[in-house]
């Protein structure tokens, strides 16, 4: 999408992603940066799958109300970037809140794939929850 709506080439959005961590650099890294972008991206994507994963276990409604749970936790993940993780990096554009409003949470593609997680989840996992709700 970004490439066909920008016609800049598509491997800027894993520049940016590694430029959290290695600044204005990452954007004369070439290739190898861009691949450390989609390894921070598949990093940071794993880690909120696993914290899903593991609140999943120990909260019942997570489990039967996995849709609610899934825009509540899209919402959740979407705040802590964009309010605590993207200000603490080295990235060099930081979104002002009237810019975080363009894409509000549970509008993105990550959001249906919480949504699929909740799902899977539901089907998975056969231990009953610690906490009851």
């Amino acid at each position: 999408m970004y490439s066909l709506q920008t016609t800049k080439d598509p491997l800027n959005v894993f520049r940016f992603i590694a430029s959290g961590v290695f600044g204005s650099l990452a954007f004369s890294g070439g290739v190898p940066m861009a691949f450390r972008g989609i390894g921070f991206h598949y990093i940071i994507a794993a880690g909120w799958t696993i914290l899903f994963f593991w609140l999943e276990g120990r909260f019942l409604f997570v489990t039967t109300n996995w849709i609610i749970s899934g825009v509540i936790y899209g919402i959740f993940v979407w705040l802590m970037m964009n309010l605590d993780v993207v200000p603490l990096s080295l990235v060099l554009m930081k979104a002002s809140p009237r810019e975080l409003v363009k894409y509000p949470p549970g509008c993105t593609y990550s959001d249906c794939l919480r949504w699929a997680a909740g799902f899977v989840c539901r089907r998975t996992v056969s231990e009953p929850p610690l906490i009851f709700w």
